[in-house]
């Protein structure tokens, strides 16, 4: 039986998922099918049939989209502004922002042609 990996590794991989099927979702709406839920099934089913799929609990994919909020309403010089509207300290905002950075620097090495400056 396969076991879940790494908590931060089920939960980046759950993530995927989830966007996935959220852009799945949104290209199916936007083709306005007869039967959305039956259209998505049959995608899900097609792309993912026979594997074992992880689902994040909520506050995993919370957590990971407010961090990438955070990083991407950072200005460079708006930690303070940060704090006040999520409600963290400071240090976790520097934190936030020193992990989201290294997880966008390791996603664009992965890609094609990422692989170095």
């Amino acid at each position: 039986m396969n076991e879940p990996k790494t908590m931060s590794g089920s939960s980046r991989l759950g993530l995927e998922l989830l966007d996935e099927i959220e852009t799945m979702t949104n290209e199916i709406l936007a083709a306005r099918p007869e039967n959305p839920g039956r259209e998505l099934a049959e995608r899900l089913r097609l792309h993912y049939g026979g594997q074992q799929l992880y689902i994040p609990l909520g506050r995993a994919a919370d957590t990971a989209r407010r961090n990438a909020a955070i990083f991407d309403e950072f200005t460079g010089d708006n930690h303070a502004d940060l704090v006040k509207r999520h409600n963290l300290a400071i240090s976790t905002i520097y934190d936030i922002l020193r992990l989201e950075r290294a997880r966008r620097r390791e996603k664009q090495s992965s890609l094609p042609g990422g692989g170095g400056l």
